[in-house]
């Protein structure tokens, strides 16, 4: 059973009394290990967990714990084990009691009488009760006539909970067989991870039930559930047995079932076919007052997810999930949750992919890309940019772990592709299985397994901070017969963090006129890089990056179809697209980019791009393909706080490539310095970017200000009514400072006036934009509005 080289040699080193400070040898971080586990020098083979749970008025429990114990070291002289909040009645040692023990904080400390040496097993049994702790959300929680745990805890550090029911060796290392006895009313039943092995009446109005889990777990996997519950069962025909379905619920939710667990066969078979067999002996869910929970084969469900309709379905699909990843292979640490939520989340668009298409799975992984990207390190976040495997404990259940997780398992699909991905993790939860991992573990194993060296990958995407971002400078053709070999020249940024990183693998879509398409990987290290793609069957007219969506690098970006005029919408882009004149289908691509853009070839003072965004417009286009770029900046959001300032003027600058310089761009702008959109008529392809100074000095100047005498406008400012003078049929749309459409008006008549009445606005500075039939921009003004 392989464990992480790293950890072994940490936990001798802690089981010596020396404390580690350790640079890490993958991205230079400095590790600090300051507590010793109890892991490190015990091993919990077994435990047998008697439970009494019958005072919902008082909120005890009760009971005793035997739990078979080997030491890892020689000269062991007393065993701690961890148990929270509850009151240690007596110790026993192998039958004899110890009546010297101490019970400190969390820690129960005995004494032994002779030393234990390596491999020497010892069993003790811990007599317990009083109140269960637990917090918002983790612990041991009483919810009017049921009760249950919840295995962690996300404010409390450590997060693992089992030692709020038993006294246990309480981290992700450890692992053990369990027997749980449940002592109940005759009323309620008691549900707890494995099988159910016997009911016992005790004849005093009281029931244990013995629940058996054959595999072993960590600590926080552990559950029990007391309630009046009802079994909802069936049979799942899985790849390798038939395994039985329990769902406890509330009883008057057990109508309620089917509708809400219609897709768990499907579910489990998708799973299944990715990740390999289900290697529990049960699959099961139990009605809870609060949280979902990833027991071992007893997930805690919300009373409210059992509802008959699919409103939780995601739930039931994460959680599940954690049967894989998080229960068979355990993060090696809190630090590395990604390896367990990260993953899960991902298993929730896996199900989708499988059950609900293509679409609906791009749609996922994509909303968490941008809500990641943009949302991960600031305050509405986790606050910073961590690695993924450095992740601090006090976000340990946060934006890094699980919607950045999953983007990096995705990007981890997209590098390997997809049949040597699932195969090698299939052969992952093989290799792992009933153990823990670390991410250096995975990275090792991947790249024994797949031939690849993946230290590239993982130094890139895990054990660095921020997010690589891929672009294509530009491409080289050589027509050779019908088609072309063609050089891809590769660039590589940084959302967060610099960084770069080695041995990328990128896909690159060529396309001609006619919309052939030929897709191939290109490979590189290093900030820019060549790479040569051969024998493409035509000659492509563009080259784009990751077209299909295979890597979650820091881009958000859609292709839309074009066949009508019209507005189209590019969400998380911040663009949309004002479609005027099309008579062909156009392919028009947008990126957003959320690295910084390259910087001025030759400098202009008082000029500041930038740092942070840009975008890039490519496609097919039709001859007389005419559109208008609605481009959005802001001061909020997260998008452009740190170049905007009350004293600067917002500028939009244009290149068509990496060979081209930002230079003047015709554009309208609505807004003021903190929010407003950038329309640019005519949209070219190319880069676009934000930078701020003074619209007066040479080569920048503001479309705005070119056009102003178009319209006129009078009375200005006003309380009551506006004349607007205007020079052609056209159309005016009025805007309030944030760019937002208030009103539109139609006019077919020739030269003219009309008056416009605001409509119940308050008093501030609006904007008119005046355009032609042809729905180019002819004129921006403002309007005041006072009292």
């Amino acid at each position: 059973m392989k464990k992480s080289i790293l950890a072994s040699i940490i936990a001798i080193a802690l089981s010596l009394g020396i404390t580690l400070a350790q640079e890490s040898p993958k991205c230079g971080h400095t590790l600090s290990f300051e507590k010793s586990l109890i892991s490190d020098t015990l091993d919990a083979i077994h435990y047998n967990i008697h439970l009494t749970v019958t005072d919902f008025s008082g909120h005890e429990i009760g009971g005793y714990t035997d739990v078979e114990l080997a030491s890892k070291i020689n000269n062991l002289n007393e065993i701690k084990l961890e148990l929270m909040s509850l009151t240690t009645d007596s110790v026993f040692v192998n039958d004899v009691q110890v009546t010297n023990f101490t019970h400190i904080d969390n820690i129960i400390t005995i004494p032994l009488s002779a030393p234990l040496n390596a491999g020497d097993n010892v069993n003790v049994r811990i007599y317990y009760h009083g109140v269960p702790f637990h917090e918002g959300w983790g612990g041991f929680h009483w919810d009017n006539q049921y009760a249950f745990n919840l295995g962690v805890g996300f404010v409390t550090i450590p997060h693992n909970l089992g030692k709020t029911w038993f006294p246990c060796i309480d981290d992700f290392h450890d692992r053990a067989f369990y027997d749980v006895y449940g002592t109940v009313e005759d009323t309620k039943k008691a549900v707890c991870g494995g099988l159910l092995v016997d009911i016992i009446n005790n004849g005093n109005g009281t029931k244990t039930y013995h629940w058996k889990l054959d595999h072993t777990i960590p600590t926080y996997l552990a559950s029990i559930a007391v309630g009046d519950y009802i079994a909802v069962t069936d049979v799942y025909n899985g790849i390798e047995a038939d395994i039985p379905i329990e769902i406890y619920v509330r009883p008057q939710d057990s109508i309620k079932v089917a509708g809400s667990f219609v897709n768990l066969k499907q579910i489990m078979s998708v799973y299944e076919d990715k990740w390999g067999p289900y290697r529990w002996n049960r699959i099961g869910y139990v009605g809870t007052g609060i949280g979902a929970m990833e027991h071992v084969t007893n997930i805690a469900l919300p009373h409210f997810c059992i509802d008959g309709g699919l409103s939780c379905e995601s739930t039931i699909a994460h959680e599940l999930s954690h049967m894989w990843f998080g229960d068979n292979v355990t993060c090696s640490s809190a630090e590395e949750m990604w390896l367990n939520e990260g993953w899960a989340v991902y298993n929730e668009a896996i199900y989708r992919e499988e059950l609900y298409g293509e679409e609906e799975f791009r749609d996922y992984v994509y909303g968490k890309l941008a809500q990641i990207i943009q949302f991960c390190h600031t305050s509405s976040g986790d606050g910073s940019y961590f690695p993924l495997n450095q992740i601090p404990q006090d976000k340990t259940y946060a934006m890094t772990a699980y919607p950045r997780g999953s983007t990096v398992v995705h990007s981890l699909r997209g590098y390997l592709g997809d049949e040597l991905f699932f195969d090698a993790m299939k052969a992952y939860q093989e290799n792992f299985k009933y153990n823990y991992a670390s991410s250096y573990d995975m990275e090792t194993f991947l790249t024994d397994y797949t031939g690849f060296e993946m230290s590239g990958f993982f130094n890139n995407w895990v054990y660095h901070s921020g997010t690589p971002q891929y672009s294509i400078d530009s491409f080289n053709v050589i027509p050779a017969g019908n088609g072309a070999d063609v050089t891809v020249f590769m660039r590589q940024r940084r959302h967060g963090p610099e960084f770069i990183g080695d041995y990328n693998i990128v896909e690159v879509t060529f396309m001609d006129d006619d919309w052939n398409q030929y897709t191939d990987t290109v490979h590189f290290s290093g900030s820019s890089g060549g790479s040569s793609v051969k024998q493409i069957p035509f000659v492509p007219t563009i080259a784009l990056c990751d077209y299909n969506f295979k890597l979650c690098d820091a881009v958000t970006d859609l292709n839309k179809v074009i066949k009508e005029t019209g507005s189209y919408y590019y969400p998380k882009t911040f663009l949309k697209l004002v479609v005027n004149q099309v008579s062909d289908s156009a392919l028009v691509r947008v990126e957003h980019n959320w690295a910084p853009p390259d910087d001025f070839k030759t400098p202009i003072p008082g000029v500041t791009l930038s740092n942070y965004r840009y975008w890039r417009i490519d496609g097919i286009f039709p001859n007389d393909f005419d559109a208008t770029g609605e481009f959005t900046y802001t001061k909020t959001g997260f998008l452009d706080d740190s170049l905007l300032s009350v004293n600067d003027t917002v500028i939009l600058l244009y290149r068509t490539g990496a060979a081209d310089d930002w230079h003047q761009i015709d554009y309208s702008v609505i807004g003021i310095w903190s929010i407003g959109k950038f329309y640019v008529d005519n949209l070219q392809r190319g880069e676009y970017t934000i930078a701020v100074g003074d619209d007066t000095f040479t080569g920048i100047h503001n479309k705005q200000n070119l056009k102003e005498s178009a319209i006129k406008i009078h009375p200005n400012p006003s309380s009551d009514f506006f004349i607007i003078d205007y020079e052609q049929p056209g159309t005016f749309e009025f805007y309030d400072e944030t760019g937002k459409v208030i009103d539109t008006a139609h006019l077919d008549r020739g030269t003219s006036s009309f008056k416009w009445k605001p409509k119940d606005l308050p008093v501030g500075t609006y904007f008119v934009r005046y355009l032609s039939k042809s729905n180019q921009t002819i004129a921006v003004e403002k309007l005041i509005i006072v009292n």
